[in-house]
């Protein structure tokens, strides 16, 4: 959902209600791409208004709402099909 020039993101944990997920105060989002749902946490590829070639790392709680950040300043890429490719291995 999109207003005022910000959008908003959902999550619905095992198919409940959906909720608006929370990111840190200090962060707004201009791209959200998810990299993975594994172990009982979402990760999240973010970048931020201020940033152009490079996007954080953000995890979450367990049911996906709460969100911290935790790797910046991660390269990106554009593949073939202008999908976003961020290199991470665990």
């Amino acid at each position: 959902l999109t207003t005022a020039g910000r959008t908003t993101y959902f999550v619905s944990f095992q198919r409940g209600p959906f909720r608006t997920i929370q990111l840190p105060k200090y962060c707004l989002p201009k791209d959200m791409h998810i990299v993975s749902t594994d172990e009982g946490q979402v990760l999240a590829a973010v970048q931020e208004w201020n940033e152009n070639d490079t996007y954080s790392l953000y995890i979450s709680d367990t049911p996906g709402v709460y969100f911290t950040r935790s790797l910046p300043n991660l390269r990106t890429s554009r593949g073939l099909a202008g999908n976003l490719i961020v290199d991470v291995y665990k």
